[in-house]
């Protein structure tokens, strides 16, 4: 006994890709019976807080005694491109309350705090009560950002003795 072969075929009638564009509104027709496409108008969604973009940042590395402080501005002198200050500030009042007004004179939109531990809380504080708009990150969350440059010693030291392990 043979065995039988299954033939897959698309009949011409039962077969088709509709023209469904992003405006279609034709029709196909099969015989007497009529298909029709619904047409959505696009719609507009607005962007969530977190999915924004601003132009003039700073962000803190919040340590016990210090925090490295990094800003990005659009550069004056070069239109398009973007300038990048870092400089290391100590966890005092007086000079916490400093580095906010350096801040609000640089139209800073926003300040990251990234803390390991509630160290970040006299940051918050003071830059809040100066006006600054203040969001707090969890460290583990940003450690392997790509572009992100180290700032925390101990972390560098701990990546290259695991390297070095392996």
């Amino acid at each position: 006994m043979m065995g039988h072969a299954l033939s897959l075929r698309a009949r011409r009638s039962d077969f088709r890709f509709p023209d469904r564009g992003p405006r279609a509104a034709s029709c196909t027709h099969r015989g007497s019976e009529e298909v029709a496409w619904a047409v959505e108008e696009p719609q507009e969604v607005q962007d969530e807080e977190h999915e924004q973009v601003y132009q003039r940042v700073a962000a803190v590395d919040v340590a016990k005694a210090s925090g490295v402080v990094c800003t990005r501005v659009p550069d004056e002198r070069r239109p398009g491109r973007r300038r990048t200050h870092v400089w290391t500030v100590t966890a005092t009042v007086n000079a916490v309350t400093e580095l906010a007004d350096h801040l609000r004179c640089q139209q800073i939109q926003i300040v990251t705090l990234e803390s390991t531990s509630d160290y970040w809380r006299i940051w918050w504080v003071v830059l809040e009560a100066a006006g600054l708009k203040v969001q707090l990150v969890n460290a583990r969350a940003v450690k392997n950002v790509p572009g992100r440059a180290k700032t925390d010693l101990l972390t560098e030291l701990r990546d290259v003795s695991a390297a070095q392990a392996m």
